[in-house]
């Protein structure tokens, strides 16, 4: 449940997560200030993690923690270096 693409010429990955409901939802990995699990009652609503943005909003996913943090890294590998 979940991805990653290259935005613009940059390398600036973005990350496609989903909410509860299934709608998509994208942000660029370096917006992400933080990921918390939620807990069993929440899970239970299909709500597995609230990310945080550094603009302040708060967005409830239904990508696990797990899932958010491979994604992070896997556009860690994946990006191009500008230098190059």
């Amino acid at each position: 449940m979940g991805g990653v693409r290259a935005a613009g010429g940059g390398g600036e990955a973005v990350i496609t997560l989903h909410d509860h409901q299934g709608r998509k939802l994208l942000l660029h990995r370096d917006a992400i200030a933080r990921v918390v699990e939620t807990g069993a009652s929440s899970q239970w609503h299909g709500i597995k993690a609230i990310v945080t943005a550094f603009d302040g909003r708060q967005h409830e996913v239904g990508n696990t923690v797990h899932e958010i943090e491979q994604l992070m890294e896997a556009d860690a590998v994946k990006a191009p270096d500008p230098a190059q």
